[in-house]
């Protein structure tokens, strides 16, 4: 039964966090915040990972030099998103200025 709740009140959380509320964190715990901000940042990651092997197997038609230009500009395109990410996602309207 404990598991269940917990489980339920991280769900409400994840829909919180990807809804169009406004948010003070000034006035929310610490770690709610800090969730309330990651989980946008994480279903991004997650979307452009997906992107990413779309993007390898339609080109991977075309040889192995396509493939590896593929997966470098991914792992550049990678690091830009972590960089903008860490520098909107750390100040209290992060989420705001993406979404």
């Amino acid at each position: 039964m404990k598991a269940t709740v917990k489980f339920i009140s991280i769900l409400k959380l994840i829909k919180e966090s990807v809804s169009d509320s406004e948010q003070d964190y000034t006035r929310v715990r610490i770690k709610k915040g800090i969730f309330l901000l990651a989980v946008p940042m994480i279903l991004e990651m997650m979307m452009e990972s997906l992107f990413a092997v779309v993007d390898i197997f339609f080109v991977g038609r075309l040889g192995e030099h396509a493939i590896a230009t593929v997966g470098l500009t991914e792992a550049a395109i990678m690091i830009v998103f972590c960089w903008n990410g860490r520098q909107h996602g750390c100040d209290g309207n992060g989420i705001q200025k993406i979404w």
